[in-house]
């Protein structure tokens, strides 16, 4: 994700991280703890009272924004004598989004697509490898469709429904992000409840994925439900729906899609333990301890 919005890697991944690096992963954590943490009693009373949580909150995010905007004003100014050789510049220099709605931009895409999408890759692997009927049928279908010595791609992708059919079933039966806000902008009348303008209305994610009118045996992880052609495509919602929805959604997908085709096809995910994992509500849903799960080299 970096690579994508910069240019460039942050290292998250080596042993060494730099100090900035962390410095970035652990303001993204603290966000998203206090941000759950203030789901629970109004914002604005934490804002109002300046609780801990909220110092917490607008201090990470302050450094959020002071690593993407420094990240962003060295790719600009890297690429200012041709700005069409680089999208990030084209959109700025061709006065798109000023600065400002750049820096809120391109954060938003990193937060998504750092946190919620590893969580979710989590999930995923962990739910595959309770099933190992379901885990067979993937690995047959990604054998089927990218051949030995080919990388997987955006090509292969459009091929492989079950792959996309299990993704979409875990974050169904546990999505990293639990419920999705909106503030009405104008007074609002839903059902028989008459809702006046700046009403802040949550939209249960994991409830939604729950319902049985919908999902019969809710509980079980099927992936063959997401094959059928009668969905109905308000049932669940993790990016949320229309022009507000998950401004990384379509990133977050891709890889998604790519980091799971890749560990099917070179390793088979066993659990290592029958103990259900939990979830726990940090600002995203994460599991309560470590997942049970080994890679086995095919």
């Amino acid at each position: 994700i970096c690579l994508v919005l910069y240019g460039k890697r942050f290292g998250l991944l080596l042993q060494d991280v730099e100090e900035e690096s962390l410095n970035f992963i652990k303001a993204v954590k603290t966000m998203m703890s206090t941000f759950g943490k203030m789901m629970v009693t109004p914002v604005e009373l934490h804002k109002s009272l300046n609780t801990k949580v909220w110092q917490a909150h607008t201090n990470a995010w302050d450094n959020i924004f002071k690593t993407v905007k420094c990240s962003i004003d060295s790719r600009l100014k890297k690429h200012s004598a041709n700005p069409s050789e680089d999208f990030l510049c084209d959109i700025y220099f061709g006065s798109q989004l000023s600065k400002k709605e750049l820096y809120a931009a391109v954060a938003e895409l990193q937060i998504a697509g750092v946190e919620t999408t590893a969580n979710s890759l989590v999930w995923a692997l962990y739910n595959i490898s309770c099933k190992p009927d379901v885990q067979t049928k993937l690995f047959e279908e990604i054998q089927n469709v990218v051949s030995p010595g080919e990388d997987p791609n955006c090509v292969h992708l459009k091929k492989m429904p079950y792959l996309k059919a299990c993704l979409k079933e875990s974050m169904r039966l546990t999505p990293s992000v639990p419920f999705t806000t909106r503030t009405l902008d104008k007074e609002t009348v839903l059902g028989d409840y008459a809702l006046p303008k700046g009403t802040v209305l949550m939209i249960n994610t994991y409830t939604l994925g729950c319902n049985e009118e919908y999902f019969s045996n809710w509980s079980e992880f099927q992936p063959e439900r997401w094959l059928q052609k009668t969905i109905n495509p308000f049932s669940h919602a993790p990016f949320g729906i229309g022009k507000r929805m998950c401004v990384g959604r379509r990133l977050a997908e891709l890889q998604l899609q790519l980091a799971l085709c890749w560990l099917i096809r070179k390793y088979q995910i066993v659990a290592t333990d029958d103990k259900p994992v939990e979830a726990l509500h940090l600002g995203i849903l994460i599991p309560n301890r470590k997942v049970p799960i080994a890679f086995k080299k095919r």
